[in-house]
């Protein structure tokens, strides 16, 4: 893959929408297909459960990749990492739309993500090799509201798909047109953004120590918990809201799409303010502001989160749409935190996001009414985590007495 390689990196809009489709894997991969779960269910003769566990062994596919292709992004580069994750992801979306039972569905679904999670953690390490400073938040927030369209509009596109083709495995020819695009713009327009000669000259079971190192510093480890607990609000409602609002409530396709939708526009509004206010205030404040913002919500939760219809959908939306104060300014801490070390970093963070996610999703595939707990309480510990190990009250005394 190394005969073609571009000379410079293309012009910043285009930049922008690689970055993009890269942190998309997740969200296109996900959100596409929660329309279908009852269709699969009933085409592939299977239960609820067993199509629920596709999302799970999904999130644990991701996090197998993240945490292989961070450390040997850092060592071999970014781009021949992408071009090889977006093939695995590609073949694998091929191969889904022909599988006759649940089992080869699952299985498909564990190697897909692995290709996805190459994609998505060097596509945030490029970030860092592009980017400095401040920026790294800014463009992380402005690929973040970009990203947002993804899962906003891929319940909607499969709601549509479903409708004109009748078939739940036209969802994955779509997710196969997609991983061709990543493919073709990284191949055509992307060069090497980490040089030979800035890579560390470490062996591959010096880089996997990375991750030793970076779990060893406190703060490190207080940031991440605080970026990854979130991830259990996000994929226990995604593994547990199309049952909830199908099944229980009695709301169609279209409608579950409709409310899916909305949290993401909160999602998008929060992302946007965050861009905004990072002109204004400093990193430390819009995180510690959106995690007190989260606990409350997770407070909301746990009180009417399963109360009523409109009682889970006002504490989701409370819970999901001030991640755009959280996320994003805390991956800038870790960057910073971790600097020689980015994409064993991002590869350490984005995977303990998707062990946090994968174990909320499991627990609701066996357990639909531990959705409403999970939600709230992940929502808290994120804030106990971020508080009681990074100490931010510490940072803020510092910066006084300069």
């Amino acid at each position: 893959m190394t005969f073609f390689t571009p000379k410079k990196l293309p012009k910043a809009p285009l930049l922008v929408v690689i970055i993009t489709l890269m942190g998309a894997f997740a969200p296109m991969s996900i959100d596409l297909y929660l329309p279908a779960f009852l269709q699969i269910q009933e085409g592939l003769a299977t239960t609820d459960s067993e199509v629920k566990k596709t999302l799970t062994l999904f999130l644990v596919g991701l996090c197998i990749g993240m945490m292989f292709y961070g450390p040997l992004s850092d060592k071999y580069g970014r781009r021949n990492i992408i071009l090889i994750g977006a093939t695995i992801y590609s073949l694998t979306s091929i191969a889904s739309t022909f599988i006759a039972n649940i089992e080869g569905l699952q299985a498909l679904r564990l190697i897909q993500a692995i290709g996805a999670g190459a994609c998505m953690v060097v596509g945030r390490a490029v970030i860092r090799d592009v980017f400095k400073g401040k920026q790294v938040a800014v463009m992380m927030s402005v690929v973040q509201v970009i990203m947002m369209i993804a899962p906003l509009l891929a319940p909607l596109v499969g709601v549509m798909l479903l409708y004109v083709f009748d078939s739940w495995r036209a969802l994955f020819w779509a997710l196969t047109f997609f991983g061709s695009m990543a493919f073709f713009l990284t191949f055509f327009f992307l060069p090497e953004t980490y040089k030979k000669e800035e890579r560390p000259k470490i062996t591959i079971g010096d880089t996997f120590y990375n991750y030793f190192l970076i779990l060893k510093d406190r703060r490190s480890l207080g940031a991440m918990l605080g970026c990854a607990l979130p991830s259990g609000i996000t994929f226990a409602y995604v593994t547990g809201s199309s049952y909830l609002y199908q099944a229980k409530y009695g709301l169609t396709e279209f409608e579950f799409s409709i409310l899916f939708g909305l949290n993401i526009v909160g999602v998008i509004v929060s992302a946007l303010l965050n861009i905004v206010c990072l002109r204004r205030f400093n990193v430390l404040t819009l995180i510690i502001f959106g995690l007190c913002w989260m606990s409350i919500s997770g407070i909301v939760m746990l009180l009417i989160g399963g109360q009523s219809l409109i009682g889970f959908f006002l504490s989701t939306f409370l819970l999901m749409c001030v991640s755009g104060f959280i996320g994003n300014n805390i991956v800038s801490q870790i960057i910073e935190l971790n600097y020689d070390r980015a994409g064993a970093a991002m590869a350490l963070n984005s995977s303990t996001q998707f062990f946090v996610g994968a174990i909320a999703s499991l627990l609701v595939t066996h357990h639909q009414e531990l959705l409403v707990p999970v939600m709230g309480i992940s929502g808290i510990l994120a804030v106990i985590a971020y508080a009681g190990l990074y100490q931010p009250w510490r940072e803020v005394r510092a910066s006084i007495e300069k």
